[in-house]
């Protein structure tokens, strides 16, 4: 691994994950899943979802994109995403240390489907201003593209290139990818060219990523024909990577990293071949009590501030029984709020409702 860096062949791959740790303290995407089905599993109309353990029995493989995908009024979705994601970024050591390998030429690009800044600030301060060339749209890739004609090309040289590929949470709401619809649709053709660009014949490190989204893990696995050297995933748990993950590491010559990914950089840091060019002072792990402040908690007053209408909500609940496939639950729902909203005579609603109950009579 060190021996990559060294030759400017390793790319680093990094999920939500690493933006958990104290001071930046942001719950990654399986909490804010979990809290949110537990928010919409309080609002059951017959109060019988936590005798029968429903959040781990059958919420359990709902998955984040899926969740996000049900709500009509997309704007809240993305106000969640900005509140919970977006507000006091302060980068971790993690993304201190990554400022260092990207400042010293240790790693050639970044990719990551995270929406935080965390790198860019941690960057930013680490280098005293210095810019970090960012793509997360077409424009700008194809600005980069034009640029590099002619000259060294920017993808086989360490280019310090930050590669969001789910958006920004600095961008145009637009380019932001949070849904299952919007994953659904595949990577566009732009995003497959410059990943292919940037991994061929590189090693990978993946951090803080389990491999669980719909367009991008899937892609490297089943279609992609891509010359990757190596892979080395860093993982606490091998259980949590998604099948495509595994069959990655199958696929390509790999080694997975097992243990806390602080302990990993702390080792990094004080290796002799890294010494010399590697300044950055890496803390060790703490705790892991102390490791985050009630990240739940966090996502419950975000989603209790901006989800605050109760039939809206119970509607999501509805929905999300109804794509689980268990109509009967769904209809039973359908029936006791529809007979509270008749009095309020909200057409809109009520016609929502109706094609609810029409659904889950496909899922009985």
């Amino acid at each position: 691994l060190i021996e990559s860096m060294n030759d400017h062949r390793l790319i680093l791959f990094v999920g939500s994950a690493i933006s958990k740790f104290l001071p930046t303290n942001f719950p990654p995407g399986g909490t804010i899943a979990n809290a949110v089905k537990h928010e919409l599993q309080s609002l059951d109309c017959l109060q019988r979802y936590d005798n029968q353990n429903y959040l781990k029995r059958i919420w359990g493989d709902v998955s984040f994109e899926g969740l996000l995908d049900l709500p009509d009024d997309k704007k809240k979705v993305l106000q969640l995403i900005y509140r919970l994601l977006g507000s006091n970024c302060q980068p971790n050591s993690i993304h201190f240390f990554i400022a260092e390998l990207l400042d010293k030429n240790k790693i050639s690009a970044i990719i990551t489907p995270n929406y935080d800044i965390a790198i860019e600030k941690a960057y930013d301060d680490h280098t005293n201003g210095k810019k970090l060339p960012i793509i997360y749209q077409k424009n700008q890739y194809e600005n980069i593209a034009r640029k590099e004609n002619g000259k060294q090309n920017i993808y086989n040289s360490p280019s310090r290139l930050l590669f969001k590929i789910h958006g920004s949470i600095d961008a145009p709401p637009e380019e932001i990818i949070y849904s299952l619809s919007q994953e659904g649709q595949g990577l566009p053709s732009w995003k497959k060219k410059l990943l292919k660009k940037l991994l061929t014949s590189k090693e990978i490190l993946f951090l803080g990523y389990s491999g669980y989204d719909f367009d991008i893990c899937p892609w490297l696995f089943r279609e992609a024909d891509i010359p990757i050297n190596k892979i080395y995933w860093s993982v606490d748990d091998e259980k949590k990577l998604s099948p495509e993950a595994k069959g990655l590491l199958k696929k390509y010559r790999s080694e997975l990293l097992h243990g806390d990914m602080r302990i990993l950089f702390s080792n990094l840091c004080v290796d002799e071949r890294l010494k010399s060019d590697i300044n950055y002072s890496y803390y060790p792990p703490k705790d892991p009590k102390d490791e985050n402040i009630n990240q739940w908690k966090l996502v419950e007053d975000a989603f209790g501030e901006i989800f605050n209408d109760e039939v809206e909500n119970q509607i999501w609940l509805i929905k999300a029984l109804n794509k689980m496939g268990v109509g009967r639950d769904a209809m039973q729902q359908c029936i006791s709020l529809l007979n509270r909203e008749k009095t309020r005579k909200d057409e809109n609603r009520l016609s929502i409702i109706e094609r609810e109950m029409g659904e889950a009579l496909f899922h009985p």
